[in-house]
Parts: structure tokens; C-alpha cells; sequence
């Protein structure tokens, strides 16, 4: 896993669009804006000739990964916190290995 750096939240949604851009927008799209309004990302309604994405769920699943981020590194710095830095991950059952494995961006 690498670890790049990402748009600060909060992050917002807009829409669904109403699909009057002819050509652009079938309608159901949903925009990601950052703090300032701008837009980041968009998530779209119709991915196919006659294929429909979950467009609304995507776009609030998107607009939570900051605070999703910030939960994940608080839930590591109390793991860390609770078992210290000496324990092997090895020791635990392969769940929680593969877990702490994920979590250190071995996996």
C-alpha cells in the first residue's frame, strides 16, 4: 500500500445532476467537492450502455474516506498504544495478522 497524500476533508456531495449537459451527463451523477466547493471526483450514475452504478452510495463512500482515513490512523495509534511496539503480529491468529498486516500497509 502506499501511502500518498489525499484531499483534506471535509469532503461534501452535490447532486444527483439532472442530465440537461446533452452528451455529458446521462442524470444521476453525483459530484465530490472538497472544503472549498471545488470539485474532485465525480461519481457516475451510468457506466455502460445500459449499466447503472450505485452512483449516490459510491459518491458518499468517497466524500467519507478522509474521516475514514483519520479513524483508521486513531484505531492504529490505540492498538499500538494497547499492545506496544515489542509485540509479534505473528503471535495472534491469522484474522488478526492479516488485519495488523493491512494496517501496517504490508499486505
Amino acid at each position: 500500500m502506499t501511502r500518498t497524500q489525499h484531499t483534506p476533508g471535509p469532503l461534501t456531495i452535490h447532486g444527483p445532476s439532472d442530465g440537461k449537459m446533452r452528451g455529458l451527463d446521462d442524470g444521476g451523477d453525483y459530484a465530490i467537492l472538497d472544503a472549498d466547493g471545488h470539485i474532485i471526483g465525480e461519481a457516475i450514475r451510468r457506466v455502460g450502455p445500459n449499466e447503472y452504478a450505485a452512483a449516490e452510495a459510491n459518491a458518499r463512500l468517497w466524500a467519507a474516506a478522509p474521516r475514514i482515513a483519520d479513524e483508521h490512523a486513531r484505531m492504529k495509534a490505540m492498538l499500538h498504544e494497547a499492545l506496544g511496539d515489542t509485540v509479534d503480529p505473528r503471535a495472534f491468529n491469522p484474522r488478526v495478522r492479516a488485519l495488523l498486516a493491512e494496517i501496517e500497509g504490508e499486505r
